[in-house]
This record gives C-alpha cells, structure tokens and sequence, in this order.
C-alpha cells in the first residue's frame, strides 16, 4: 500500500511539474513576436530569381525585426534542392524554380520560437518557340503551344495577333481562331509575370505566321435552289462555281451548281443549284476542303410576299411575288402555278384574267392586289388558303427605274455603317424603334430616310408613323409599304411578344486589384443583358456584392449603369466572390486582391482605355472621350503607386503628332473637344502613344470610332451659278439622320476653269438642344458653271 502510495504521489509531482513549467513566464527576449525581414528594411523579400536579373533578386540575407541577447537563431530552407541557407545568417540563394519556406528557430534556455517566409523563386527563359508556321481555313481554331528554354522556366507566355482582321488569338491559351483571309503574325512573350508589360526589354520573343485562306464562313439557305455564302475576304475574282460541291449525306445525290451572283464587295455570293434541295434533307456543302453540313427547307407555302408595287402607265405589267415556307425560304419555283389565282381591284385599269397582268391607265392610279395560294384543304366548310395583299401605283417610267432596295432593318437609330448592318426584321410589343430602308434613287445616291414614308398593311397588328417609328400592336407578320416619290417597297415584318430580361454576362469572370494605400486600383466589370430573342436589353445592375455578406475586411463594391466596380484599398489579401444582379438576373464573379511584394518598382505604361467611340449623344461627358497617359509602378507584379511621365507623344497612322495635357498628375489627350462653337473630333483610325519617364521609353496604341449616323448628302444637280461652296450648297442637299438641313460651315475644293472639284463638306450638326458637332461630309464629285 506504501509503495502504491509512494508511486502515485511522484506522478502527481512530476504532472504538477510539467504544468508550471508549461505556464511558467518566458523571458521576453524569446517570446515577443518578431518576423522575417530583409536586412536593414522592414519587409521581406517574396520571389527570387535563379538566374539574377536586374529587375529581381537571386539571392536575399534575411533578418529578423527584432532579436535578444542570450537567444540563439538557426535558419532553415524546407527544400534545399530549390535555396541554400546560411544556418547563422540567413542568407538564401535560389537554385531551382518552386516555392520554399524560410524557417528561423529562436531559442533561449527550454523556450523555443518559430517564424517562418514563404519564397517564390522564378527562372527566367532563355528563349521561347512558338512553333511552325501554318495554314487555317475560315472559322478554323488551332492551339499553339509555346515552349518555354529551359523547360523548368516559370514566365508566363502570352499570345499576341497584329492582325485581328485576320486571326485572333487567345492571349492565354493560345487558340488562334481564322476570320478573314490574309496572314497574321502571331507574337508569343516570355514575361517575368502575366502582368509585366508587353515592352518589357527583359521579355523574350518568338513569332509565328498565320495564314487564313479564302473560305466560306458562313452558307445560309435562302430559297428552294440558292444559298448565300458568306466569305472572309473579296471572293469575287478568286472563286467560280465550280469550286464547290454540294450533296445529300443521306442519298448521296450530287447537287450541280449552275452559277454564282457576287455582291458589289465580292464577300458574299449567291449560289444557285440547277435541282431544288428536298426538304428536311441534310447536304455537305464541300470548298477549299472544308465542309458546311446544312438542313434544306423546302416546306409548305406559308406566306406570299408581293415585290411589285409600281408599273409604268399604259404598259401590261406582271406583279411579281415571292412564295415562302414557314422557315423564310423561298419556294416559288416549286409551287403549282395552277394553286396561285389573282385579283385585282382597279377603276382605271384593266387586269388580263387568270394571269397575273395588269394594266394602269395614268401616272398615279392604283389597284389592289390579291395573290392566293389554294391548298384545296378545308376546315368547317371553308377553303384553307395563304394570300397577301399590296398596292400597285401606275408611275412615271423614270420613277420605276430606281430598281429594289438593298437593305432594310428594325433599329433605335439609323444605322451609322450599312455595311456592317445584320438585318432585323422583328419587333417586339414594347419596343420603341424605326423601320429603315436602304436604296438608291435614279442618280445612283442613297435615298435619306426623311424623304420615305411608310404605312402598314395591318394596323391591327403594327402601325406606324409615317416617319417610320413603329407601334407594336400584337404579335403577328405584316408588311410595311415605303415609299418615296412615286415608287414603292413591300417589306415584311414580324411583330413578337414583348422583351424580358433572358441572360446575364460579365465582360471577364475575374480581375485582380491591388490593396496598395498609396493610390486607389479599380476592377471594373461591365455586365450584358440579353432578351430571349439574344438582342442587347437594359443592362443596368441593380445591385453588386460581396457574398458571403459575413466577409470582414474585404473589397468595396459599387456599381453605376452597367458597371460594377471594385477597389481594395483596405482589404485583406485573398480571393473574394461579387454578386451582380440585373434586371432580376443574378450571376458571381471572382476578384482576387493582391498586395505588393515590396520589391523594387517596376514602370509601365497605363492607358485608361484603349478603344473610344466618339459617338455625341444627349448626356454624352466629353471627359468619357478623354485618353488619361500615367505610369503604373509595379511591385512583384502587382500596381503600388503612379507616376507622371516626363513627357508624351500622341501619332496617327500617317506619323501626324498630335499633343496632350497635364491634368491632376496624368497626361490627357482630348478626342472629342469644343472649338468654334462646335465639338472638334479626331480623325478614325489607330493612334500610338509614346511616353518617357525615368530615362525610359514606353508605347502603347489606343484606336477611336464612330458610331455617330453620318448627315446625308444628295446632290440636285451638278451645275452650280458660282464656282465656290455657295454655289455647291445651293446644288446639293445636306441632312442629318432626322432629316434636318445642317448648317455647311467650310470644305475643300479645287477649281479649275469652269468647274470645281468638290472633296468634303464641314458642316455643324445639332445633336442635341445645346449641341453641336462639326462632321466631314465626304462628297469627291465634279460641279460644272
């Protein structure tokens, strides 16, 4: 029992022991917190290099903050295969690429303490291959795989195109992707970070050639025999008919192709074969070794279109039409012709019976026309039919030779370009838009929109001033009938059920920004709505945050018209998450807040945007049209800091230079500004900046448009009484898209003899109450005294 006894009170001593001696006071120069720093400063360094560059450190003598007398510091590396350490004095060289923990273990009689670095160490390239040159056919992808000398580099490569009229490359993965015929050169970097700028001298460099050859990118059915092809690049001198090659996959019959129509531009074309395509068959349309497969509709007749809406007085005319299956295609050349009656309506004319010929007396008398398609089906004793109704003006034989139109679509304001115009031929309930007709008169100039009126063949389901402003009523197909002077188009229009918000997209699923104190680093997300027709809808976010709402210490959100932004100035290094909600629409996006390493900065060339359309709206802020020119300073990768360049240089393409300010520590370069009155724009086109700072010369390139719906001009007469722009003004006609006469203020001419030889027109145009922009009129004719 003694011995029992004696056992039980010794473990009872030595437990007490250990505990006092676990609570016992630690002297205070081996317990106060410290950290690891580099000799002599109070941070430490984060990345080293293998190999030493300027920019960066190969080797690093780490300290501590602080140290005591009496306490004894041994250095450590957890991989000595990637750095050395010196055990007494910290001193770490980086040998071979990864991340590594720097450990120094304080201790001082039984206590012991640990503080510990984490080291990135990164091994430059010596050289980068991007590999050989190569072919693509339109809308073909291929992946390049830079590779990095030595293989054990860690520089981030990036993928650059000089051409993306051409071929457009994936800046990270690499994906070249074909869209016009052409070369392009690609440009692969070996940079330090993904953030160090492009002219980097310290970045290695190789390229690769692309060349995309003719080809077809896109081949859309449009009537029971014909295809439009879509080609990347002027097609109309290089491809005949005979280039292609169309047959069933299922049965394996060849369609021959009888010949090719080419637009004036020569990009697209239409094909026609010899037999109609057999509905809902599957044919492969084979060019230049590519294959397009494609489903033929050659359904039912669903609609008439009639294309005839003027005829010359006194002469039998036939009133032409279009037959159309319920995909839009046109089957006219397989319908039976004995299914088709006509009816006319007139009471100064005369119809041929049974035939579709008609006969208007004088300029100016009109006749209802009614085309039917019999389907000789009927439901509760009535016969099912398809029918349109026009009407068709008798006018002078000058006015019919205006031919058809070119184009026509739905939109909020007149299309600036024509050329680049989709055509929308749909309306939605709700919808505040116009109708615009594209077509030239008898002297081969555009039509402007002021001078055609439009009307609605049924007003119970769309009306329309005759200005062309549409009023959605139900949804529906109508035609609507433009006209000017005395000819007349028939234009089908589709009215569908009202907009709602369908989609949600962010311009990039994540950004970075800087927590640096010393200036504000904004991430700037730009959010999309699309309806379910895929059309653009109001976009504006509605709210944007971080979730969970319980983060602490994380970035600041805000968010205006479609823009969500977010700064970091006092949050906490990490990746957080922003909920964006628009239109009842919500999706998550990704922000990472980085801070600087404390290395030294490095310079590079910041532009506040690199693409301006110089578009004047109501509301418009000419500062929106404003380049800021700064220097970011770079610490690790990461913005610490701006710094105003010693002086910046702006050219244009033709090596014109052009001046910009000091404002608030930046540079600026206005391309929208007041001047006489009226706002002063610079020229379209790419613009290259060049900055000093430091001793050191930086470019970068920024490129401005316009969207602005250019005035229109029509010239009366090439004859004018003086030979001078008054003159000029009084043969020609100057509108803006609203069909107001602008304001001709100065243009360039040459006069020689009895003539003068017109370039442009300057001309001041209202765009809004309070503005007024000056705009180039082209006009390069010939005006005779």
């Amino acid at each position: 029992m003694k011995k029992n006894f004696f056992k039980k009170k010794l473990a009872s001593a030595l437990a007490l022991a250990l505990v006092v001696a676990s609570v016992s006071p630690v002297s205070a120069s081996a317990a106060t917190a410290a950290k690891i720093v580099d000799k002599g400063t109070s941070t430490a360094t984060a990345v080293l290099y293998v190999d030493k560059v300027s920019y960066g450190k190969s080797a690093v003598n780490f300290d501590l903050s602080k140290t005591y007398a009496g306490t004894t510091y041994t250095w450590t590396v957890s991989d000595s295969k990637k750095a050395t350490i010196g055990a007494k004095t910290g001193y770490v060289v980086a040998k071979a690429p990864g991340v590594v923990k720097v450990t120094v273990t304080a201790k001082k009689g039984k206590t012991t303490t640990k503080f510990t670095q984490s080291v990135t160490i990164r091994k430059r390239a010596t050289a980068v291959a991007a590999g050989d040159d190569f072919t693509l056919n339109a809308g073909e992808t291929k992946s390049l795989k830079a590779t990095l000398t030595p293989s054990t580099s860690t520089d981030a490569v990036k993928y650059v195109s000089d051409k993306e009229a051409v071929a457009t490359v994936d800046a990270k993965t690499g994906v070249v992707t074909a869209v016009g015929a052409g070369e392009a050169t690609i440009t692969v970097y070996a940079k330090a970070t993904s953030s160090a700028p492009d002219t980097s001298k310290w970045n290695v460099t190789d390229t690769v050639k692309v060349k995309v050859a003719l080809g077809v990118k896109e081949a859309k059915q449009t009537a029971s025999n014909k295809m439009l092809l879509t080609f990347n690049g002027n097609a109309k001198d290089a491809v005949k008919a005979t280039d292609f090659a169309i047959e069933s996959t299922t049965t394996h019959q060849v369609q021959a192709v009888k010949g090719l129509t080419f637009s004036e531009d020569g990009t697209t074309a239409t094909l026609e074969t010899y037999l109609n395509f057999a509905d809902a068959t599957e044919y492969v349309l084979t060019f230049a070794k590519k294959e397009i497969k494609f489903v033929a509709s050659v359904g039912a007749v669903d609609k008439i279109a009639i294309k005839t809406t003027t005829v010359a007085p006194g002469k039998e005319t036939a009133v032409e039409y279009t037959v159309l299956d319920k995909n839009g295609i046109d089957i006219t050349n397989t319908v039976d012709a004995s299914r088709i009656s006509y009816a006319f309506e007139t009471t100064n004319g005369y119809a041929v019976a049974g035939t579709n010929k008609i006969t208007l007396f004088n300029a100016g008398d009109t006749a209802t026309v009614t085309i039917t398609y019999h389907t000789y089906k009927y439901e509760n004793g009535a016969e099912v039919t398809v029918f349109a109704k026009g009407v068709v003006t008798a006018v002078d034989p000058a006015a019919v030779t205006i031919g058809n139109y070119e184009k026509y679509t739905i939109a909020a304001s007149a299309p600036s370009d024509w050329t680049k115009v989709t055509a929308d031929t749909k309306v939605a309930i709700g919808d505040n838009k116009k109708i615009f007709l594209r077509v030239k008169d008898s002297t081969n100039n555009y039509i402007a929109q002021s001078n055609i009126t439009y009307t609605s063949s049924n007003k119970d389901v769309l009306l329309v001033d005759t200005d062309g402003t549409l009023y959605p009523v139900k949804e529906g197909t109508v035609y609507i009938i433009a006209t000017t002077g005395k000819s007349s188009w028939t234009l089908p229009v589709t009215v569908v059920a009202a907009r709602k918000a369908s989609t949600i997209a962010v311009d990039k699923p994540t950004a970075t920004v800087s927590n640096t104190l010393n200036v504000v680093d904004k991430a700037t997300f730009t959010v999309t709505v699309k309806d379910q027709y895929g059309d653009s809808f109001n976009s504006n976010v509605s709210d944007a945050k971080v979730i969970p709402l319980t983060v602490v210490s994380g970035p600041a959100v805000t968010f205006s018209g479609d823009k969500v932004y977010v700064t970091a100035q006092h949050a906490t290094k990490g990746s957080y998450s922003v909920l964006i909600t628009a239109q009842g629409l919500s999706l998550t996006v990704g922000t990472t807040v980085i801070e600087p390493s404390g290395a030294a900065a490095v310079s590079q060339l910041l532009l506040s945007t690199n693409k301006i359309d110089n578009v004047i709206k109501d509301g418009t802020s000419l500062a929106d049209k404003n380049v800021e020119v700064k220097i970011g300073q770079f610490s690790g990768g990461v913005l610490d800091g701006y710094a105003t360049p010693s002086s910046v240089s702006i050219y244009d393409t033709n090596n014109t230079l052009y001046t910009a300010t000091i404002s608030g520590g930046s540079y600026v370069f206005n391309t929208a500004y007041v001047s006489g009155g009226a706002i002063e724009k610079v020229a379209k086109g790419t613009y290259k900046v060049v900055a000093v700072y430091g001793g050191a010369t930086f470019t970068s390139f920024f490129t401005v448009d316009d969207t602005q719906v250019a005035p229109s001009l029509a010239i009366n007469t090439l004859s004018v009484s003086t030979l001078d722009l008054a003159g000029v003004a009084a043969a020609v006609t100057i509108k803006d898209a609203n069909g107001n006469p602008v304001v001709i203020e100065s243009g360039h001419y040459t006069v020689v003899g009895n003539s003068i030889n017109v370039k442009d027109i300057v001309v001041k145009e209202t765009v809004t109450a309070g503005t007024v922009i000056r705009v180039v009129v082209p006009v390069d004719r010939t005006f005779s005294k």
